[in-house]
């Protein structure tokens, strides 16, 4: 680590950790308190959410990275660019990847330059659990999104002193180490510092398509995925700190780095390709609860602040990924707070909340002259207040909810230039809301619903392009429209001798103008286009099984998007949007091993606006398998199998995924698992 991120960490722990918040106060009773929290700032809640919750248990089953977890979260698409530890993203329900928010401890990652939230810079050793919110976002997230949320909660200190380590060797020379330590550092504060590192060559064997979409033995031969690469190292240290009375801080830093080459297309590969980043960040939340069962009143507030700064340096000395050569240095700078009051008046739950953030981009591209070096960038501003209030009588719930947003972006001038900004500044506002019911049918049974209208702005990446794999379109629209949902949700509950089932069952659909999608341009970028207007609809069911030792989860989504513009494509499906998607998974719990199986489905889907039929990308299943040991009371073995068939498969823009990868693992859990 640099110099200068160390002063950056240490500014950010400075302006967080203010006098008094890590040292005990000489007035409190010394009296050891637990300071295990299962979250920094509350969770978003939502009283007619159809939510799926991924627990620290699940995340520690296996050696893989957070996207291929959320691949069985029912309505989930995963898109995976390349294997492991490479650039992979997340859509729900037929949205687009941009479309969906990802929260950090509450803290947003979606920036307005760069697209959708990449899921690999996410370790899974740093998460103690994720939530996906498949329909609206919770209106205490401080987001609104077409596509749902992501919330992502990192793990925190434990009640004692202890330690934990993990190490992973597999297929493609994959090296992961994994190391943790937690413990009291005063009556009423707690440390975490959690660190891993991350090797692979990538270098996996697949069908190269030679640019024509017909596989053959003759035209499609083996080849080796080179320049795909990653060595990545991150650092996490997290504080709590209980403040009384009912008050909690909590203090996240974290800093990233990541070296990994761009391998491109299977039929345009890009052997010199690389990019190398770097994320500094830090976030800070204050949670106060009122004791008691308040009626009336102000019942809590959570403060949450945030600062964090990302590097991007790709260096195309070739120019392989088709638009010349490039050694472009982004920097991306951000920061934000947000506040939420909550307060009870009878029957009705009030909450609302204000966000105010700012972020700025700069671009450099050192392949250019130096007079012209300096591409420019910009900022974006926003200010946002969100209002809801819980209503509450008898079986039924009701929850309206209203946002107002206003995005201020002005354009940074640089020597080299941006491609065409539109306009010195711009501004926009917007007003968004939903409707959020709920009729509990019995004790063990709820009927959900919602309602409302979005809006999402075109970020910086659709506008503008950036790294030689999007061509920006500066007249792109505002997405806005409709959304609904409506289902079932029911739990026979856990009885002593008898097998529990819960499980949910949805409608949903939506009504897009102006949606953005991405279109192939040629072989190698892709370019943002508004459709007119467009619709979804679908079906979605999950299904949880558990009978003593025995746990099967199963889900499937049936949803139709298409263009409903009226134009050439009118009623064809949009790209990258399959119309199938699947997940069944058998956990076999026994007192010293466990063992899983996992399959997931993704249909077939269009690769192009007319849905040509030998461009569709095809449809594939996957399966993966691991068993793991308990060997005494801290040390556990583990082996797993992905993709067990060995099926060769490709992704979205038909980016090939690895083969059949083994793993073997051993760790040192903490003593709070004994």
């Amino acid at each position: 680590m640099t110099r200068a991120r160390l002063a950056r960490l240490a500014l950010v722990l400075a302006l967080f950790a203010g006098p008094g918040v890590l040292a005990d106060d000489e007035q409190a009773p010394q009296v050891e308190e637990q300071v295990t929290v299962r979250a920094a700032a509350p969770a978003p809640e939502d009283t007619a959410a159809f939510a799926t919750t991924v627990d620290a248990e699940r995340l520690e089953a296996g050696t893989r990275d957070l996207a291929d977890v959320l691949r069985a979260v029912p309505g989930a698409r995963v898109r995976s660019y390349g294997g492991i530890g490479q650039y992979a993203t997340i859509s729900l329900r037929g949205s687009t990847a941009e479309q969906v928010a990802v929260l950090l401890d509450g803290v947003p990652l979606n920036r307005a330059l760069g697209g959708p939230v990449d899921l690999s810079l996410l370790p899974v050793s740093q998460i103690d659990r994720v939530t996906v919110f498949r329909g609206f976002a919770p209106v205490a997230s401080g987001v609104t999104t077409l596509g749902g949320l992501v919330d992502v909660r990192s793990r925190l200190p434990g009640n004692a002193t202890d330690w934990s380590v993990d190490l992973s060797r597999g297929s493609l020379s994959t090296t992961r180490a994994v190391l943790g330590w937690s413990a009291p550092v005063g009556p009423r504060t707690g440390m975490r510092i959690g660190l891993e590192r991350l090797t692979t060559d990538g270098d996996f064997r697949f069908l190269d398509t030679r640019g024509t979409f017909e596989t053959t033995a003759d035209d499609d031969p083996d080849a080796i995925r080179i320049n795909n690469d990653v060595t990545a190292r991150t650092a996490v240290v997290s504080l709590i700190h209980r403040v009384a009375p009912g008050g909690l801080l909590t203090l996240h830093l974290r800093s990233t780095d990541r070296e990994r080459g761009v391998p491109g297309l299977d039929s345009h590969p890009a052997r010199r390709a690389r990019l190398d980043e770097s994320l500094d960040a830090g976030s800070m939340s204050w949670a106060w609860r009122r004791a008691g069962d308040a009626t009336r009143g102000l019942t809590g507030v959570d403060l949450l602040a945030d600062l964090s700064s990302h590097d991007m340096r790709l260096d195309d000395p070739l120019g392989e990924l088709g638009v010349g050569i490039q050694r472009e240095t982004t920097a991306i700078d951000t920061g934000g707070v947000g506040l939420v009051l909550r307060a009870r008046a009878g029957g009705h739950r009030a909450l609302a909340r204000l966000d105010w953030r700012r972020e700025r981009a700069r671009v450099r591209n050192d392949a250019l002259a130096p007079a012209f070096a300096d591409r420019g960038g910009a900022t974006r501003r926003l200010l946002a207040v969100a209002v809801e209030d819980v209503v509450s009588s008898g079986a039924w719930t009701i929850a309206p909810s209203l946002r107002w947003e206003r995005r201020d972006d002005r354009f940074l001038a640089g020597a080299g230039g941006l491609l065409g900004p539109p306009a010195d500044a711009v501004v926009e506002q917007a007003l968004s809301g939903k409707l959020a019911l709920r009729r509990d049918l019995g004790s063990r049974l709820a009927l959900r619903g919602s309602a409302g209208r979005f809006y999402r702005a075109p970020n910086l990446l659709e506008l503008f392009g950036d790294r030689g794999a999007v061509i920006g379109n500066p007249a792109l629209r505002a997405e806005s429209g409709v959304r609904i949902e409506l289902g079932v949700a029911g739990d026979t509950g856990a009885r002593p001798g008898r097998a529990r089932l819960s499980g949910e069952l949805a409608l949903f659909g939506s009504t897009i103008d102006d949606l953005i999608v991405f279109q192939l341009n040629s072989q190698s970028t892709a370019v943002p286009r508004n459709v007119g207007r467009a619709r979804i609809l679908g079906l979605e069911a999950s299904l949880r099984l558990v009978a003593g030792r025995l746990t099967l989860d199963a889900s499937g989504t049936l949803q139709r998007a298409e263009d409903r513009s009226g134009g050439v494509f009118d009623g064809a499906r949009l790209v990258g949007r399959p119309e199938r998607l699947g997940a069944l998974a058998a956990t076999w719990n026994a007192p010293r091993w466990s063992a899983r199986w996992d399959v997931t489905y993704v249909g077939e889907n269009p690769a192009d606006p007319f849905d040509t039929p030998a461009f569709r990308v095809p449809a594939r299943v996957l399966h993966d398998a691991s068993m793991t040991a308990r060997l005494g009371r801290r040390l556990r073995l583990s082996f797993e199998v992905q993709n067990v068939f060995d099926r060769r498969t490709v992704d979205v823009l038909r980016f090939p995924l690895p083969g059949r990868l083994l793993f073997a693992r051993l760790r040192i859990v903490p003593g709070a698992e004994r």
